[in-house]
């Protein structure tokens, strides 16, 4: 599946408390994905609405991510890029954890950090998704940001926090769905929803 993208709109407060904050951008395609047609493509959960904790990440510290992307396999070769969709899963890490560890650069709480022992994401997978599994379904709860390296023990990866901009997400998406959580995406089992058959024309990144 191929689509052009018709319009971006970026957060209109990034860059602004601290370099890469709010790095968030939404894609309208230029025409809608049926997904009655592609049962292999759907929608992705967002986080549902909800008090996060004091510190922004009280409810997603120690959960293990799936981040994915196209980027460059080996830092040392950034020219070449992944043929095939790349997947590594990450443990997400306490905000105060990562501060420690990027000083002097902010870790702000629209931000959070995921690690893993010889993995990461990598150059070119910028805005590529971070998913959590909760209650059973894939929710978008990061989106590939920034970092020193890749796969370095001394720096996590950081991402962009997705619930801290949900209300901006919904209010540029009215339009739009997200997923069915009690759908299954295994094959076809379990209660369809009608949904399935309406068009999507943004998705974020």
């Amino acid at each position: 599946m191929r689509f052009s993208v018709s319009r971006i709109e970026r957060h209109p407060l990034f860059d602004r408390a601290a370099k890469f904050d709010h790095d968030f951008a939404l894609l309208r395609l230029d025409r809608p994905v049926s997904f009655g047609r592609r049962p292999d493509v759907r929608p992705v959960c967002l986080p549902e609405p909800g008090d996060d904790g004091p510190s922004g990440d009280a409810d997603l510290v120690g959960l293990t991510g799936q981040a994915s992307g196209w980027g460059v396999l080996d830092p040392l070769s950034p020219s070449r890029q992944a043929r095939r969709l790349q997947v590594v899963s990450v443990s997400v890490l306490a905000n105060r954890l990562c501060r420690d560890k990027y000083r002097p650069n902010p870790i702000t709480d629209n931000m959070l950090c995921a690690a893993t022992p010889g993995g990461d994401a990598c150059f070119g997978d910028s805005g590529g998704p971070l998913t959590v599994r909760e209650k059973g379904s894939a929710v978008l709860e990061g989106v590939i940001s920034w970092g020193k390296n890749c796969a370095k023990a001394r720096w996590p990866g950081v991402y962009s926090r997705v619930r801290k901009v949900m209300d901006w997400v919904k209010q540029k998406t009215r339009d739009s769905q997200t997923c069915v959580r009690d759908v299954s995406y295994g094959g076809g089992k379990g209660r369809a929803s009608n949904q399935e058959e309406n068009d999507e024309k943004k998705e974020s990144h």
